[in-house]
């Protein structure tokens, strides 16, 4: 999926995204999470003012960016209700 995505200056003067457009709405970048590199991609883990965290892929050849991978966020882990909290008590010897 092609974005539009706002960029900053980071390390070594290159684009770093600052918000990213889904059309017509805008998320903002609260921080950057992590990032990798390979020759002539980018890639930045991002968590964004709507409370996802996005993978963002950044083509430095074309300039072009893309939604690697987009990872929800799950309810904390103290409620009852959760996937990671029913495995849990599921998952307790006998």
């Amino acid at each position: 999926m092609a974005l539009k995505v706002e960029c900053g200056t980071g390390l070594r003067g290159a684009p770093e995204p600052l918000a990213v457009w889904f059309g017509a709405r805008r998320v903002g970048v609260r921080a950057i999470v992590d990032r990798w590199y390979a020759p002539t991609r980018r890639w930045f883990r991002v968590d964004a003012d709507d409370g996802q965290l996005y993978v963002l892929r950044h083509d430095e050849a074309t300039g072009e960016w893309d939604l690697a991978a987009l990872t929800r966020r799950e309810p904390s882990a103290g409620c009852e209700g959760t996937p990671a909290a029913m495995a849990a008590r599921t998952s307790r010897p006998s």
